[in-house]
């Protein structure tokens, strides 16, 4: 090879460096609900980043006008000749998965496909309490030579004690989560205009209780569900038999998250699923009280309008959304998000993170050297 070949390889790959090539994995179901980050990423790393999404859906329509928007279908018997089929098709430097199903799928496929760097992030601390999953996760990282990212130290302390965990805390973008007429919101998302209305977002297991707790409320307390808390059969027969069926409304999965969080007077977060720090801070990046459940860290909840409820039982329900109903709006709680919850910050920490992956060699340490301190956590 001549020595202006090889110094025209050495460009393209310093220019690829600079700008590397992205993709952020979601659930279709989950970009529909508002219940990942990743459209967030990608939408806040496109100017520094060559930005791709992948969506995983049963369903997956092509996206017209969307070069950088790829569809890929999660049917057992295809689903990774069409992830290798997208990276053969698209270079890339950089996949991101979130879910623990893509890192059983997606992570093998693209480090077979040859995608020379893998970044998986826990978000859920029902993966780290499970131990089976736990050990699973740290097997498949250390297989494929992923480096793991965790959205606390907590969850990054649970995930592993002889490894460092690089740690990007949750974040919400507060451009797009404000607050803005209460009135208008609900028009835009069908909710009635009077009551007061509690919303939730998941997950289904924990709305039995939330039903039973509106019983015991005034008949102009509504609760209006969204996102993951989709009721099934035995929760819709419930709410025919509690008398429930016009306190209760429906929205579905893709239902314009930021208008339902402007609509409702509070925001109540059940015990467990996927993802739930998210609506927990877009509620408050709207000025609401929260009401949330464990396994929810209390420094996620604004101070003066955050409750956690410890002691799960149907009474003390009632009386804390009550409470929460009674200083409705909270003012303090977009401030509590600005200041430390905003996308902005965790955006600058995922690009240091995203560039000090590329500078390594695939063979590196899963935590890059160089990586800044407040990336990085020590989990031993």
């Amino acid at each position: 090879m001549s020595l202006r070949h090889t110094k025209g390889l050495q460009q393209t790959y310093a220019r690829r460096l600079a700008r590397p090539a992205v993709l952020e994995v979601v659930s279709d179901l989950d970009a529909r609900a508002d219940l990942t980050a990743a459209s967030d990423i990608r939408n806040g790393l496109r100017n520094v980043f060559e930005m791709h999404l992948a969506r995983m859906g049963d369903s997956c329509p092509p996206v017209v006008g969307h070069n950088d928007i790829h569809w890929i279908s999660v049917d057992r018997d295809t689903v990774r000749a069409d992830l290798a089929s997208l990276f053969a098709r698209v270079t890339l430097d950089i996949v991101h998965t979130h879910r623990f199903d893509d890192l059983t799928t997606v992570a093998s496929t693209a480090r077979q496909s040859g995608i020379p760097y893998l970044v998986h992030t826990v978000g859920n601390d029902a993966n780290v309490s499970d131990e089976r999953v736990r050990k699973q996760i740290l097997e498949l990282a250390a297989e494929h030579n992923v480096t793991l990212v965790a959205t606390s130290r907590e969850i990054a302390s649970r995930l592993s004690a002889d490894r460092d965990i690089a740690v990007v805390p949750s974040a919400i973008d507060c451009n797009r989560y404000r607050p803005d007429s209460p009135a208008k919101a609900r028009l835009k998302t069908g909710l009635p205009v009077e009551p007061r209305i509690i919303g939730c977002a998941g997950p289904e297991s924990s709305l039995e209780m939330l039903f039973s707790a509106l019983t015991a409320m005034e008949p102009d307390v509504h609760v209006a569900l969204f996102g993951a808390a989709s009721p099934g059969s035995l929760a819709r027969g419930m709410l025919r038999e509690l008398n429930l069926d016009e306190r209760v409304h429906i929205l579905g999965g893709w239902a314009l998250p930021e208008s339902i969080h402007q609509a409702i007077d509070v925001f109540y977060q059940g015990a467990a699923g996927d993802f739930s720090r998210r609506p927990i801070l877009a509620a408050q990046a709207c000025g609401k009280p929260v009401v949330a459940t464990s396994p929810i860290e209390p420094e996620m909840l604004c101070p003066e309008s955050g409750h956690l409820l410890s002691n799960e039982s149907v009474p003390a329900l009632v009386e804390v959304l009550k409470k929460a109903l009674s200083i409705s709006p909270a003012p303090t709680a977009r401030e509590f998000v600005e200041n430390h919850w905003n996308l902005s910050s965790s955006i600058g920490i995922y690009e240091s993170l995203i560039r000090a992956t590329v500078g390594a060699t695939p063979n590196d340490a899963d935590v890059p050297d160089g990586a800044d301190d407040s990336v990085v956590k020590d989990a031993g």
